[in-house]
């Protein structure tokens, strides 16, 4: 695959598991419950982002071990299938490139860096990454993100619970990732000071929310998403 002029999706998911997903929506709604909600959030997420052009998309996926259980998952509804020699080709030429790579260990700012740090070394030209809890994500919000982030080192989607929902770079720095308090509050501010600090410039996204909590998945089922969601989520139930 030529990665010349090429964008690169890093799309952060976990295995489908009653509890070890969204675990905090599942203080409320149960372990199944939230893995429901769970894969029906990742559902959404992937009928929105069918088509990024100039893209490939890697899905990152944790635990390691997990890569054919995850395959299995996410490829049909790509529109995508494993051949025999292993290859994963589209159904269709138009569909973007798609491959599967574990996490690293360490915390998320060891993960993301590792993962940037990878494509850029393969020759992608822009990186972005996002993960599964923000399903207001479409193809062409992320399109729009890496074009209006094109003369800032640095874009960020916030979230208003203090965190981000997307984040790109231009070129590779460790700066974002370093010493950063993840899933808290200070998650943005952190990473903006940690940017200043670096010299770096960013530019930031409109705000969205992200569904960690059983009001946030509430509000997700009363927005223009709720009645698919609903029906992924019944599906499964």
């Amino acid at each position: 695959m030529s990665t010349n002029n090429k964008r690169l999706l890093l799309i952060f998911l976990k295995e489908p598991i009653a509890g070890k997903v969204k675990t905090r929506l599942a203080k409320t709604m149960g372990n199944e419950n939230a893995k429901n909600a769970y894969l029906s959030l990742v559902s959404i997420l992937i009928k929105q982002l069918k088509w990024i052009p100039n893209c490939h998309y890697r899905f990152c996926y944790a635990p390691s071990d997990a890569k054919d259980p995850i395959q299995h998952w996410i490829l049909p509804q790509l529109d995508h299938t494993v051949c025999k020699d292993g290859d994963i080709s589209p159904l269709n030429k138009s569909l973007p490139s798609v491959d599967f790579c574990p996490q690293s260990e360490g915390d998320l700012g060891d993960r993301l860096g590792l993962a940037f740090k990878a494509g850029f070394e393969e020759g992608f030209s822009g990186i972005a990454a996002i993960g599964t809890d923000c399903p207001y994500l479409s193809a062409r919000w992320i399109d729009t993100a890496f074009l209006s982030g094109k003369d800032s080192d640095i874009t960020l989607g916030p979230t208003y619970d203090g965190g981000y929902y997307f984040i790109s770079m231009k070129a590779f720095s460790t700066a974002p990732f370093r010493n950063i308090p993840w899933s808290t509050e200070q998650t943005l501010p952190a990473t903006l000071n940690a940017l200043n600090d670096a010299g770096l410039n960013h530019h930031l996204l409109p705000k969205l929310s992200d569904v960690d909590f059983e009001d946030d998945w509430d509000k997700a089922l009363e927005s223009p998403l709720g009645a698919s969601l609903v029906k992924y989520y019944e599906d499964l139930s």
